[in-house]
């Protein structure tokens, strides 16, 4: 029995020690951007950052929703023959709707900032773009980060936490002293993509998601697109309606699946009242 212990023991530690590691990564990528700023531009530039972070929550919401299904779920398919469909649709449906949900958000961004902060913080819609598009990336490499987990290879969550937390620091000292605040939004959101594509390859050798690069590319490129135009104040203009729309046509088949299965959903749940 001790032997069995020390086995299980050894194992957990194994598991759950570079997890510790990687938390202290997510910390100094959460808190250097406002270290930083402090430094370089004094404490009001940091107020200003705080407060245009706190509007790509409204995303993060979604995805942290997303993410505690597919936490477990991921852990339960590992092992399944199906795997490689299950979580090649799980991200199609993950990025679907990150990029709707982004395009959306960016076609009101700057009315909707301005109505909701008070008269010293209305220019933090400027940075919201950026931490928007942190905001995506971050939830790819979350997905893929479970994958970690469910292959109880967690030293790869260290790693790759660590070259997004030094992508981080680089780009805020590179570029704080130029362009301000910009910078670390800028900087949130090359690091958490630089997080992404390290996940994406190095978990390859633990599990296989097959990506139409064609469609996530455009995708892309599309909510970019929309985001600069509420980068520069432009929200609620033909050409937003466009990339929406453009996107909705790409993706009309995962669309037309999910509204399927949510109807699917609420009809048991009627039937179930009844």
């Amino acid at each position: 029995v001790s032997t069995i212990r020390i086995r299980q023991i050894k194992e957990m530690t194994k598991y759950s020690l570079p997890l510790v590691p990687n938390a202290l990564a997510w910390w100094i990528m959460s808190a250097s951007d406002r270290y930083m700023l402090a430094f370089f531009l004094g404490f009001s530039a940091t107020g200003i950052y705080a407060v245009a972070h706190k509007f790509p929550m409204l995303l993060s919401i979604l995805n942290g929703v997303f993410y505690q299904a597919w936490q477990i779920s991921s852990i339960d398919q590992y092992n399944s023959p199906e795997r490689k469909v299950f979580y090649s649709n799980t991200f199609r449906i993950l990025y679907t709707f990150m990029f709707l949900g982004t395009i959306l958000f960016s076609m009101i961004l700057k009315p909707f900032v301005t109505l909701m902060t008070g008269t010293g913080f209305q220019e933090s819609w400027r940075f919201v773009p950026f931490l928007i598009l942190g905001t995506v990336f971050h939830s790819f490499s979350q997905f893929f980060g479970v994958g970690y987990l469910a292959a109880k290879k967690t030293g790869g969550a260290f790693r790759t936490s660590g070259f997004g937390a030094a992508a981080n620091i680089g780009v805020n000292l590179l570029l704080i002293p130029i362009i301000g605040i910009q910078a670390a939004s800028i900087s949130t959101a090359i690091a958490f993509f630089v997080m992404w594509i390290a996940r994406l390859i190095e978990t390859r050798r633990y599990f296989t998601v097959t990506i139409n690069w064609t469609r996530l590319s455009l995708g892309i490129t599309l909510v970019f697109v929309s985001l600069m135009m509420a980068y520069f104040g432009i929200t609620g203009t033909v050409v937003q309606m466009i990339c929406l729309l453009s996107f909705a046509t790409l993706e009309r088949k995962t669309l037309k699946a999910l509204l399927k299965k949510l109807r699917t959903v609420l009809a048991e749940k009627l039937r179930g009242r009844t």
